[in-house]
């Protein structure tokens, strides 16, 4: 078992032994499924130095199944597999008594559940489900994983997948947990299997009424289907935090219909299409969010002119709105700043980061006196003009003390 004790990791068999642990706030436990059904991983819990211990402040604990072979059709065959499970997590559980999150991660490669023991796992997180009713039940499935996540289970909070092998049962599991899920991450999926979990084989749109982040990321490099749901009722009316990493699978905006008032916060990997579409739907046009990071050509190809100037246009309009914004990739920089100083005065931005960007000593001048309530701002590279190029750093410093209202 291991544990986080603030920032610092630590290893349980370091930790002196007490009744309680007041400053661990994370707990990990690696677990063997076949010694969990036989009965071993109760005895070694009840023998240790941990029975009675309690992690007071513990919010998390994730468990890691790993070595899930070694006698495992012995195991199976025990008459009281059911038993054991249940004892086991009657005997961990109440050494957390404020628990919020439970995370369930199945082995992978060596240390993939078999399939003779696959039932029992899947009785694990239906009988940790059915104990911990308060706390969040998160099923993370890795990708590899050589066996499909547990379709049967249902009133999980969150679900992430990468690189399913089955991805009809991936969709099936997701629509089974649809009114329960409050976080979704799916990567590395054709863009039809994302978009199929937005609707079912008969072709009803499936809504997520308590969804509150949701990650699309490793779209694969196939041709998207032309979905435009525009008659879909409002799938995520309650998103808080949306990603959009290596691919939209969309041709429309339905990822982002009824959730202005919710959205907060923003990752969006923009190609030309996507942003086209955040263009002609006006997504973020009555938004209030707090907080955009936005990529752009992010494996390093030219920029076109057209993209550049749809970025810029998106960029200009997130920088009069958001409280922080951050713009990575290879991107015209200098029209995006320029575009904010000649624009009316922003109080809203407080933070701004130009990722992978060159900045004049100049813009930066004018960028800071545009900007009133800026207290943070980050640049990869900053040249100097002729003006200031003979300035020794300490005046460099002083002229921009003079002008910032905060320190660099």
């Amino acid at each position: 078992m291991n544990t986080v004790n603030g920032t610092h990791t630590l290893n349980t068999l370091d930790v002196p032994v007490t009744s309680t642990y007041p400053f661990v706030k994370h707990v990990y436990v690696n677990l063997d499924l076949v010694d969990v059904i036989s009965g071993k991983a109760l005895a070694l819990l009840k023998s240790s130095v941990y029975s009675t211990a309690t992690f007071s402040i513990v919010r998390t604990v994730q468990f890691a199944f790993i070595n899930n072979c070694s006698g495992s059709d012995e195991c199976m065959e025990h008459e009281a597999v059911t038993e054991n499970l249940t004892l086991f997590i009657e005997a961990l559980m109440p050494m957390f008594p404020r628990l919020k999150t439970i995370r369930i991660i199945p082995g992978v490669g060596d240390d993939a559940i078999q399939n003779n023991i696959y039932a029992a796992f899947v009785q694990f997180v239906e009988l940790m489900r059915s104990y911990n009713k308060q706390s969040s039940i998160e099923v993370h499935w890795p990708t590899h994983a050589s066996q499909s996540p547990p379709i049967a289970v249902a009133g999980l909070s969150g679900i992430y997948v990468s690189n399913p092998k089955d991805v009809c049962v991936v969709q099936a599991l997701i629509h089974k947990n649809a009114t329960t899920l409050k976080s979704l991450s799916i990567a590395k999926t054709p863009p039809s299997t994302f978009i199929n979990v937005f609707e079912t084989s008969y072709g009803e749109a499936v809504a997520y009424p308590i969804l509150e982040k949701l990650t699309i990321s490793g779209m694969s490099k196939v041709p998207k289907p032309k979905y435009i749901l525009e008659d879909s009722p409002v799938l995520l009316p309650q998103l808080v935090d949306l990603s959009v990493k290596w691919g939209h699978p969309f041709h429309d905006d339905v990822l982002f219909r009824g959730n202005n008032a919710t959205l907060k916060r923003v990752i969006l990997m923009l190609d030309t299409e996507f942003m086209t579409i955040l263009n002609k739907f006006k997504v973020f046009g009555e938004s209030r969010l707090q907080h955009a990071v936005l990529w752009n050509n992010p494996l390093g190809q030219g920029v076109r002119v057209e993209q550049g100037r749809l970025f810029c246009d998106i960029a200009l309009s997130m920088a009069s709105k958001v409280p922080s914004l951050t713009l990575q990739g290879r991107f015209p920089v200098e029209p995006v700043v320029d575009g904010i100083t000649q624009r009316p005065v922003n109080h809203n931005l407080r933070r701004l980061k130009l990722i992978n960007s060159t900045l004049s000593f100049g813009s930066l001048l004018a960028l800071i006196e545009s900007l009133p309530n800026l207290n943070e701002i980050g640049i990869m590279k900053l040249t100097l003009e002729e003006a200031f190029s003979e300035m020794n750093p300490r005046t460099l410093l002083e002229h921009l003390h003079t002008t910032a209202s905060f320190s660099m």
